[in-house]
């Protein structure tokens, strides 16, 4: 038994008794992150992130490097052969102005995934027609 809503959908995964899990195309985590950003091509590690504060390791935030932050997200974190075309199959992750240890920073946050596309129908199977009853020769 599926769960179906109206809208785009897209297939989060196959529960164990076959039905499938379907969310709104808008709650896909990927499309959270994408949203209205900037996108960075590079590593999760930070430096793709951390490049966007003006000022980094500031004592105090800074409402432009916040602002520069906080509208941008990396794509792909993960290595991707040559022709990647980005749509966070390679994993994407939203940078986040935030502070650690008294200093201010631009970080990338948790890497998240493509959603699953919907599976395909399955494949109808034909039966063989039934072979002709063997005669003995004769």
């Amino acid at each position: 038994m599926a769960m179906l809503l109206a809208g785009p959908t897209l297939a989060l995964g196959v529960l164990p008794t076959g039905a499938v899990a379907v969310r709104r195309l808008s709650e896909c985590p990927t499309v959270a992150i994408t949203d209205g950003r900037d996108r960075l091509q590079g590593s999760i590690i930070n430096d793709w992130c951390f490049g966007q504060a003006s000022t980094p390791n500031s004592n105090t935030p800074i409402a432009q490097d916040e602002q520069a932050c906080n509208t941008k997200y990396v794509d792909p974190i993960d290595a991707v052969s040559a022709g990647y075309v980005p749509d966070c199959s390679g994993g994407c992750a939203a940078c986040s102005y935030i502070e650690v240890n008294g200093t201010w920073n631009c970080r990338a946050g948790e890497p998240v995934y493509k959603c699953l596309d919907p599976p395909a129908p399955p494949v109808p199977m034909v039966s063989p027609s039934p072979l002709p009853p063997m005669t003995p020769p004769g």
